[in-house]
C-alpha cells in the first residue's frame, strides 16, 4: 500500500503541461490540415523525435514507429482528432519509458512549444 501512496501522480504531472491538454480538449473544428500545416507538423514531429532519442535515449524503434504514425495520421485525420491522437501517443510513450513526473512536465512543455502554431491556431495561408 505504501508503494501505491508514494507513487508519483502521473496525471498531475501531465496536467502541469496544460497547453497541450487544453488544446486537445478545445472546441477545435475537425477540419483537415493545409499543406503548409502538414509541413509544419512534419518538422515539429521530427524535432520531437530527436528530443526523445538524444535527450532521453529512448528506444528508436518505439519512438520512430509512433512518430511516423502521427505524421501519417496528419494526412488523413482532422485537426481535433489528430490533437487527441498526439496526446494519446505522448502518454503511451511516457508510460512505456516510465518517465518521472518532472520529465513528463518538461516533455509537455517542449511539445507544446514545438507545435504551438498547430495547437493554438491554424497557420495563416500564404498568398
Amino acid at each position: 500500500m505504501k508503494r501505491e501512496i508514494d507513487a508519483p501522480d502521473l496525471w498531475n504531472s501531465i496536467s502541469q503541461g496544460t497547453d497541450l491538454i487544453d488544446s486537445a480538449a478545445s472546441d477545435t473544428p475537425n477540419t483537415p490540415f493545409t499543406p503548409d500545416e502538414k509541413k509544419y507538423i512534419l518538422s515539429g514531429l521530427n524535432e520531437i523525435k530527436q528530443y526523445f532519442l538524444t535527450a532521453h535515449k529512448l528506444d528508436s524503434e518505439l519512438v520512430e514507429g509512433r512518430i511516423n504514425y502521427l505524421i501519417e495520421a496528419s494526412e488523413r485525420l482532422g485537426r481535433k482528432d489528430w490533437k487527441n491522437l498526439l496526446l494519446a501517443t505522448l502518454i503511451s510513450i511516457i508510460v512505456s519509458a516510465a518517465f518521472p513526473p518532472e520529465m513528463v512536465r518538461e516533455l509537455f512543455i517542449f511539445v507544446g512549444t514545438v507545435l504551438r502554431q498547430i495547437l493554438e491556431t491554424p497557420l495563416l495561408l500564404q498568398p
